[in-house]
């Protein structure tokens, strides 16, 4: 999934003194001591997160296995070159798990370049930018037709149906690369639907920031997964799923919203990620 730039970048100074960090690399050299180095992979649970987080007087436990960049990886896992993936709650247990893969670059999918972009003169809706949510950048991008515009540019009479913001869970199996993955019960979060004749689009939505250069593939592929495997089964009428990731960054006179359309070649692998298109929507306001 990274180029050989980002491998390169990987090893650019973090800082050391985040508490979420210390708890990450608490984490690596508990699993390491315990399983033996140079694992494929470790699993850890949320008892042994809470415990760790508590030592180090870091408050959000819960935040301490969110990471949705490289950019915010840990000393210790840019180290022993491991990502983090969520494994939702074992049968017959209460913690939900976690587990360290090792190889960064089946996890994180670089951002790729845009060749395509398209200048727009808009007037700003009065709520437009007044919280900086993912619910947000989605509803700026449909509110200003540019969903349509991206995912239908043939299709003048487009009417998809939207779904909003919701949480479910599910119990996936699936593949990284030749490592197989079990889940139970996993919560996943998608940002927002879109249906229309017969296919499905899944939406995350991010702000810029600095350094945010790729994105935790498992943000797109779990929902992905979720309606594909509805899908297989008969449980929804739909032909097609693939899913978006949309970045919204400010401008001196407006907003910037890169979106990129995704799909997965081999829908149980999550490393088959493939860019379908991109497009760079630079709205200016008017004066």
């Amino acid at each position: 999934l990274l180029t050989d730039d980002f491998k390169h970048s990987k090893t650019s100074p973090v800082n050391v003194s985040s508490k979420k960090h210390k708890v990450l690399d608490r984490l690596v050299d508990l699993c390491i001591a315990r399983d033996g180095a140079g694992k494929k992979s470790y699993i850890f649970n949320n008892l042994e997160v809470k415990e760790i987080a508590r030592d180090v007087e870091f408050g959000n436990p819960f935040d301490a296995t969110h990471i949705d960049t490289s950019k915010k990886l840990s000393p210790r896992m840019v180290e022993e070159d491991l990502a983090l993936l969520h494994l939702g709650t074992p049968v017959g247990e209460k913690s939900a798990h976690h587990i360290f893969i090792r190889g960064i670059e089946n996890i994180y999918q670089p951002l790729p370049f845009i060749k395509n972009e398209s200048k727009i003169d808009y007037n700003p809706g009065p709520l437009d930018q007044l919280n900086t949510s993912e619910s947000n950048i989605l509803s700026m991008l449909h509110n200003h037709n540019i969903l349509l515009k991206f995912l239908y540019p043939d299709e003048i009479e487009s009417k998809p149906h939207m779904y909003m913001s919701h949480r479910t869970k599910y119990s996936p199996r699936f593949k990284i690369g030749t490592l197989n993955i079990h889940c139970n019960k996993l919560q996943i979060e998608i940002d927002m639907t879109l249906e229309d004749k017969g296919s499905i689009t899944v939406f995350e939505a991010k702000n810029w920031i600095s350094g945010r250069n790729d994105f935790a593939v498992y943000q797109l592929y779990h929902p992905f997964l979720h309606y594909y495997s509805l899908m297989e089964a008969g449980e929804l009428d739909v032909q097609e799923v693939n899913c978006s990731y949309a970045v919204r960054k400010k401008t001196s006179d407006g907003v910037q919203m890169d979106i990129y359309l995704f799909t997965f070649d081999e829908p149980l692998d999550m490393t088959s990620i493939r860019l379908l298109r991109s497009h760079s929507y630079i709205l200016s306001k008017i004066m």
